[in-house]
């Protein structure tokens, strides 16, 4: 094994993709993904509301909310000069509820009179503003110095273990990038880099190459580039997405042993298909059994589906990451994750060599 030569074949390889743009399609489309699921799923579980009012007067009113929500929903407030400019942001659907404070409001209702309070809701209130709604009667009581009518005391019961999913205990963004992380190995592994290696049978490079070097030596040059590109759009996913994993010793090794099985897949495919046109007409069915086992950890299936699915490459390598992310361990053994990984990897390279060794035949 000659390093030097490897790492000509391995810039010959990276200079050649960056000027392919299926490549770069490849890449970029798990990319996109995991930055959409970034931005379409929160991980607060807090309602959010918009709170507009017209409060001449400066009444303790709205203070009062803001004080009582917190930590509750997730308040804004929109103070404006009119009851007329209350209506327009609730039509506008920029807010989610309306008041309108008489100018005397919090004397009157310390005198105990009853002043009136306009409240405005669009029509398809949201949660935070019915919550928000909700606080008026007591808040109100409050103000006038009435007692209430009962004491009302709220315990937070936590749920059986037992019963919570992978999506309770992480969120369902984390749990979505690293479906979109996994998916962007995939396709790197059975897709980019094949494509390199398809391209060269087609065009007899290959056996140019292998003159100089050995077919081991190419082999690894190729698995230097996909983790090349794992490595980049690892960064490129996290640092959008702002998600940094809790155990990085663990997230590093599980990615290092997940690409390294998935590019022995995805070499040994690029070595059985004679051109690169046939290898992107079978892509999509390439991706689907890499897809779907890694998709289905964490959704509270029946625990029979979640160990076959483990079995699978895509798998094992969701849970070695989930647990990677996740505060407290999920997936207990993780050892066992790896010894599938390492066992498939073992199994993959062996025949790309095999299969190389009859190309030389």
């Amino acid at each position: 094994m000659n390093l030097r030569r490897v790492f000509a074949i391995y810039r010959k390889d990276l200079w050649d993709a960056v000027r392919d743009a299926r490549i770069l399609v490849t890449l970029l489309t798990p990319l996109l993904i995991g930055i959409f699921y970034s931005f379409a799923f929160n991980d607060s579980d807090m309602p959010s509301a918009t709170l507009v009012a017209s409060n001449p007067g400066n009444s303790q009113l709205v203070e009062q909310i803001a004080s009582m929500v917190s930590g509750q929903v997730d308040l804004s407030i929109d103070l404006v000069n009119s009851p007329e400019a209350v209506q327009q942001q609730i039509a506008d659907d920029d807010a989610d509820i309306g008041l309108v404070i008489p100018e005397e409001f919090d004397a009157d209702v310390a005198a105990g009179e009853s002043p009136d309070l306009r409240v405005l809701l669009p029509q398809n209130s949201s949660i935070g503003g019915q919550y928000v709604l909700a606080t008026l009667d007591p808040l109100l009581r409050q103000m006038a110095g009435q007692e209430l009518p009962a004491q009302v005391s709220v315990d937070s019961v936590a749920l059986d273990p037992a019963n919570l999913t992978v999506i309770d205990k992480m969120s369902m963004r984390t749990w979505s990038i690293v479906l979109s992380l996994v998916l962007m190995v995939s396709m790197v592994a059975l897709l980019a880099v094949p494509i390199v290696l398809a391209e060269e049978t087609e065009k007899k490079t290959i056996d140019a190459l292998v003159l100089i070097s050995s077919y081991g030596e190419v082999v690894l040059a190729k698995a230097l580039l996909g983790v090349t590109y794992v490595g980049i759009m690892t960064a490129i996913l996290l640092g959008i997405t702002r998600l940094q994993p809790v155990d990085r010793g663990l997230f590093l090794i599980s990615l290092v042993v997940l690409s390294a099985c998935l590019l022995g897949f995805g070499l040994l495919i690029g070595s059985v298909f004679k051109s690169a046109t046939q290898l992107n007409t079978w892509s999509g069915l390439l991706l689907i059994p890499a897809v779907i086992p890694a998709s289905l950890i964490g959704l509270g299936l029946p625990s029979w589906v979640d160990r076959i699915a483990g079995l699978i490459p895509t798998g094992a390598g969701m849970k070695l990451l989930t647990n990677a992310f996740a505060d407290t361990e999920i997936y207990a053994s993780p050892w066992q994750s790896f010894a599938i990984l390492i066992a498939w990897a073992v199994l993959f390279f062996g025949l790309l060599l095999w299969q190389l060794s009859r190309r030389r035949a």
